[in-house]
């Protein structure tokens, strides 16, 4: 089993159609039907029905599962690799109110990184509603702005 594997099976189980998902994949029927038919050597399970239509069988639907919570994980790992090698990591706390937050956060943040857009997520708390709510902002030096989500 490989993520190359697993990738391959998940486009096949997403587009039911060997053609397309190996047309989507820039690779020919063959090597997608080898790659997938290793899967099922591997695991001792059929993953597909192939006739009259192709449709995933209660294995192919745990495998589906399955290989996108794996390939899930190895995205989240790849990206924290990379903020590692880049030396983009730890955490920034503050406590501030919203208007506060509006008016100083930018000159610190401008002051505190000079390198790439960041994105940040800032909760809030709402002053009637008490619903939380998450404001979503980009920051680069020199520039501040957000959108809030509900």
């Amino acid at each position: 089993m490989s993520i190359l594997g697993l990738t391959y099976f998940l486009t096949a189980a997403e587009e039911l159609n060997i053609s397309r998902a190996a047309e989507k994949l820039y690779i020919s029927q063959q090597t997608l039907s080898g790659h997938i038919q290793r899967l099922e050597e591997h695991y001792g399970v059929e993953l597909f029905r192939r006739k009259p239509t192709l449709r995933l069988t209660p294995a192919g639907e745990a495998m589906l599962f399955y290989a996108r919570q794996m390939l899930g994980a190895e995205h989240r790992m790849t990206a924290q690799f990379a903020d590692i090698v880049s030396q983009c990591r730890g955490h920034l706390r503050l406590g501030m109110s919203r208007q506060r937050t509006q008016a100083l956060f930018c000159g610190i943040w401008a002051r505190f990184y000079t390198g790439k857009l960041q994105y940040l997520r800032l909760p809030q708390r709402r002053q009637y509603g008490g619903r939380r709510r998450e404001r979503r902002c980009c920051f680069m030096p020199g520039r501040c702005w957000g959108q809030s989500t509900a």
